[in-house]
């Protein structure tokens, strides 16, 4: 018997694929010559903030060939590494996934890097791109730290100063100019407070009066935030959303929408309207145990190295390969799952694990007979409409060498630049599958990985529109 408790809360995933449609001023024909500039273009796919019971799991598994279909994310790739390590070697894994590697990997790339050892002599490596970036903080992501360091894996700190600037209002048929910086930060720590205070740039594009608003509200808010979290009060703010929050917390508009919203909306890759309705309680938790003198790190070596130390004893892995549909059928001894790829291939099983997305599992189950359960029955039409309530929202993310991207003053640039829509920007002014009122977002690659430090500088930015 295994019991699982698996730890619910704010559940966000997403799918990576090649992405091809028109961005910008550049198209599919133009896709030759953005590979060869060393523009790396993807889909991202992020699901709006939602909750899940914290119940205990109990499956009853003996002996038994278990199945994980698409997609090997993080999720799929942990419980493969569980069943793969058990103690009894009970389990035999196979791991479906539709990408030609593994999908938590599968946009990320190298590029060549050039380094001048101490003869003075140039010696030629190479650095791994993750996409998207991903960081994380040891108080939010404890689990997660656990696992990693379980696994070996060391850490390197990450900057993350921020950037705000002010997007040109959209001229078509002609070049944007640069992003305008109105506030930036540097963070200053008190230990003996537990904080991180953001010290506003002097080059910043504010009055003094607004400047001053947008800290004296984020001292507020992080007072506020570490009084809820050290009290654990953050049930008094159940049912409340963001938007309620900040309104009902009288912070001014300089703050909300020059600042806080950006800075969310830019790390929920979601729109201002998606961000403004999601539980405030989740939101400050997460800014509690992020702003409370926790440093973001990265795995140092790369989202691949926690692929391949999750798969080391995952004997069959099925790249281009996706699920089709998972059934039940009458196996010799007792109920089977069958599970067929988009090759037309059946394979049986004697469970299943749904490691992907709520649409896509639904997608899998809305194309199966039977239910793949022992009983056998047809798929209940009440979980097909659950796994369809979930709402997703699609952001692009670019990898480039373009500082058209970055601040007009390269003495602004930090490590994350967030740029804030202008005023009057429509669905028709941003790219498709852009929203109006998403901020795009460049991380300074450089800043952000040890590994590019002294290197030409390379970009990552979200939701690309100049």
């Amino acid at each position: 018997m295994i019991h699982l408790r698996p730890p619910w809360g704010m559940l966000r995933s997403l799918d990576s694929s090649l992405w091809e449609k028109e961005i910008l001023r550049w198209n599919a024909k133009d896709t030759g010559v953005l590979q060869v500039i060393g523009w790396n273009v993807t889909l991202l796919r992020c699901v709006a903030t939602f909750h899940l019971p914290n119940e205990p799991l109990s499956p009853e598994l003996d002996d038994h060939r278990l199945s994980l279909p698409i997609l090997s994310g993080l999720a799929g790739l942990t419980a493969a590494y569980i069943l793969t390590n058990d103690p009894d070697q009970r389990f035999e894994v196979t791991i479906y996934e539709k990408h030609a590697l593994f999908g938590m990997d599968f946009s990320s790339f190298s590029i060549p890097t050039e380094d001048i050892d101490a003869e003075g002599k140039r010696t030629k490596g190479e650095a791994r791109i993750d996409v998207p970036l991903r960081v994380v903080f040891r108080r939010y992501y404890s689990s997660l730290f656990k696992l990693f360091e379980h696994l070996n894996l060391t850490f390197a700190p990450a900057d993350m100063t921020l950037s705000f600037s002010k997007l040109p209002p959209p001229t078509p048929g002609t070049p944007s100019p640069l992003p305008t910086t109105y506030f930036s930060e540097s963070c200053l720590d008190v230990d003996f407070l537990g904080f991180r205070f953001p010290i506003p740039n002097p080059r910043a594009h504010l009055t003094v009066f607004q400047a001053s608003q947008i800290a004296a509200d984020w001292y507020r808010f992080r007072a506020y935030a570490r009084l809820i979290y050290h009290a654990d009060h953050l049930g008094t703010l159940k049912g409340q959303t963001l938007s309620e929050f900040l309104r009902t917390g009288g912070y001014s508009d300089v703050f909300i929408h020059g600042a806080f919203m950006p800075a969310v909306a830019s790390t929920s890759t979601c729109s201002y309207e998606t961000t403004m309705r999601m539980p405030a309680d989740i939101i400050v938790d997460f800014m509690a145990k992020r702003l409370l003198n926790d440093r973001v790190v990265k795995v140092r070596e790369g989202v691949k190295a926690v692929c391949e130390r999750l798969t080391e004893k995952v004997e069959v892995m099925r790249f281009g390969c996706g699920v089709k549909s998972v059934q039940c059928v009458q196996g010799i001894e007792r109920k089977k799952v069958a599970v067929e790829d988009d090759t037309g291939r059946s394979e049986t099983f004697d469970y299943v694990i749904f490691a992907t997305q709520a649409d896509q599992a639904r997608r899998m189950l809305s194309a199966s007979p039977t239910f793949p359960l022992a009983s056998a029955t047809a798929v209940p039409a009440a979980l097909l409409r659950t796994l369809g309530s979930f709402v997703y929202e699609s952001t692009s993310a670019v990898t480039h060498t373009d500082p058209t991207f970055m601040p007009r003053d390269r003495r602004d640039w930090s490590a994350i630049n967030v740029c804030v829509p202008a005023q009057g920007t429509t669905q028709a002014d941003v790219p498709e599958g852009c929203y109006p009122d998403q901020p795009m977002t460049t991380c300074w690659m450089n800043a952000l990985m040890p590994s590019l430090k002294g290197q030409p500088d390379v970009f990552q930015v979200r939701e690309a529109r100049l």
